[in-house]
């Protein structure tokens, strides 16, 4: 059973046995009983035709004037419904009563009659619709947040599908010059394009991977530019203690070891230099990269989409949860990132 029905059968137990206790002062045992399911039964239809039809089909449709009729036609139904099934059932001795010290006049059952009708019919009514209010509140809730989770990871696999397409087209042209030069690295290149390729068709669909294989793959691509360019460059990439089994959302940290091999012109630049360091502690990520600044991005004429791109990725994978700097010193491009992975 699930909680809302096992609190909706407590709560009319729970109302029931208050009924049982009134009509018990009036009737014996058996009387009392018969009495009690007949006003149960009456207040649970006010109920649920309320919760169940008026305000679903009526209210929320904005019918408020068509609402107050059935509300007024229910509550005039349910008072001729208890005065008939009165007159069907044994009545109250209310010589118990008079003998408190309250005449028979002044008690007038018919008129209690139809007070206790109406007020118990409102009251079924209110607490109805306080019902129906809390359900559809968190209903809207639910649907909010299920839209919300469902944009969420239509924008995460939009972005994706914006990375992967620039990583396959640089590492295309990579294998492209190496074979058009017939260079004897290219079986070497073919080789880890198969890998980069593996990874981004097949491992960069699931949610997250494990930081070994992100990491395989930044290895890949620094090899694959050292290959690529084909001479001596100052490129310094350094895995500190790194956690391979923690997990991490795909693609995340090359776009920013991209860009830094894009504007530093290190390929005609000799003098030019590239420090990557990527370290973990305590489930925690830090990535630091440092680039010579080159024209483009001195001049401010070009950010890259891939950045935009993976800044968007942080705050949706990790709000509050990792912090990023992009800063120039000393004519050189300095960024760190810092990821709580846990």
């Amino acid at each position: 059973m699930k909680r809302e029905q096992l609190i909706h059968v407590l709560s009319w137990f729970a109302y029931g046995m208050l009924i049982f206790y009134f009509q018990s002062r009036l009737f014996d045992i058996g009387e009392a009983l018969i009495h009690t399911l007949r006003l149960l039964a009456i207040h649970m239809m006010v109920f649920y035709v309320n919760l169940m039809v008026f305000l679903p089909k009526i209210f929320e449709r904005g019918k408020y004037l068509y609402y107050a009729i059935a509300v007024i036609v229910i509550i005039v139904s349910v008072h001729y419904l208890i005065v008939y099934t009165n007159e069907l059932l044994p009545k109250p001795d209310f010589s118990e009563l008079r003998g408190r010290g309250r005449s028979s006049s002044g008690l007038r059952p018919f008129l209690w009659l139809i007070f206790g009708s109406v007020v118990n019919s409102i009251l079924m009514l209110f607490f109805s619709t306080i019902v129906w209010i809390t359900t559809e509140n968190r209903k809207r809730k639910q649907r909010e947040a299920a839209l919300i989770h469902e944009k969420l990871q239509s924008e995460m696999q939009f972005l994706k599908t914006q990375i992967n397409p620039h990583f396959l087209f640089n590492a295309l042209n990579n294998v492209y010059s190496l074979s058009y030069n017939k260079s004897p690295q290219a079986p070497k290149m073919i080789m880890k394009l198969s890998e980069m390729l593996r990874y981004v068709v097949y491992d960069t669909s699931e949610k997250k991977v494990s930081l070994g294989k992100e990491l395989s793959y930044i290895q890949h691509y620094v090899d694959f530019q050292k290959l690529k360019i084909g001479k001596d460059i100052h490129v310094d990439l350094m895995m500190d203690k790194v956690q391979q089994e923690a997990m991490i959302e795909p693609m995340l940290l090359i776009p920013f070891i991209e860009n830094a091999f894009k504007h530093s012109n290190i390929e005609s630049n000799p003098g030019s230099e590239i420090s990557i360091h990527i370290s973990t502690i305590n489930n925690s990520l830090e990535m630091k990269v440092l680039n010579n600044l080159g024209t483009e991005v001195s001049n401010g004429s070009e950010k890259g989409v891939g950045i935009e791109n993976v800044k968007r990725r942080l705050e949706l994978a990790y709000p509050g949860k990792y912090e990023l700097t992009q800063e120039v010193k000393d004519e050189m491009y300095h960024v760190r990132l810092k990821i709580d992975l846990s």
